[in-house]
């Protein structure tokens, strides 16, 4: 690469890192606004506990909408 080429490769890297730090603030908002407005877990963040830590589901199930997903 030259000088040039170097240049550009770090002003696509900082903007990809700026556009992915937008994107991810923007998608919690999103489920935060969900949490707190609808108090809904319609994304089925559940259904991925249920399957990665089910030892841990069975513990927060019963509050799941009440406490924990709020």
């Amino acid at each position: 690469h030259n000088g040039e080429d170097m240049k550009e490769d770090k002003f696509l890297k900082a903007l990809v890192e700026e556009c992915n730090q937008k994107i991810k603030g923007e998608v919690e908002a999103v489920i935060t606004h969900c949490q707190k407005q609808y108090k809904s877990d319609i994304f089925g963040f559940s259904s991925i506990l249920h399957k990665k830590a089910p030892q841990y589901w069975n513990t927060v199930k019963e509050n799941w909408n009440k406490d924990y997903f709020p």
